[in-house]
């Protein structure tokens, strides 16, 4: 097993070293499939107006090394990932949600334009992460313990 101390003149030395090196060529960069399909874009969009099917495009860039299953291509064709939802549902049934009322208190969500209280930025439409806090009635009707209090298991 390696040691995990290290010299600090030995480390700066190599930090050196490392900020010195030339950037990779494209012969040598290594990219994702991703990236790939990005690149081949515009010929896999041509390829689709001269009427090939996914599945002869996807076999097209297998032969090439370019293994991505016709669902992945279709993702990546559509402009990428799938935005993730709070409650589980899916991205166009959040979007026909209506909108939640409040005008304050403990179930009211932040607008949209307040900051996580952990600093960190929320993407657009991406709701908080924590779920909002129930009343304190519903808490002792159905059995869960006031907010604050912390349960233990046996």
């Amino acid at each position: 097993m390696a040691d995990s101390k290290h010299v600090k003149a030995s480390i700066q030395a190599l930090g050196e070293e490392l900020a010195l090196m030339p950037e990779v060529g494209d012969e040598e960069r290594v990219i994702s499939t991703r990236e790939a399909v990005r690149l081949l874009l515009p010929m896999i969009q041509k390829m689709q107006r001269k009427g090939y099917p996914l599945e002869r495009i996807v076999e097209r860039l297998a032969a090439g090394g370019v293994t991505v299953t016709k669902g992945t291509l279709r993702g990546y064709l559509r402009g990428g990932r799938k935005k993730k939802v709070a409650g589980g549902g899916s991205p166009a049934a959040a979007a026909a949600a209506p909108p939640s009322a409040g005008g304050g208190g403990s179930g009211a969500t932040p607008s949209a334009g307040a900051a996580p209280a952990d600093g960190r930025s929320r993407g657009a439409g991406e709701a908080p992460s924590a779920p909002a806090a129930r009343p304190d009635s519903r808490r002792a009707s159905n059995g869960e313990s006031p907010p604050g209090a912390t349960a233990t298991r046996s």
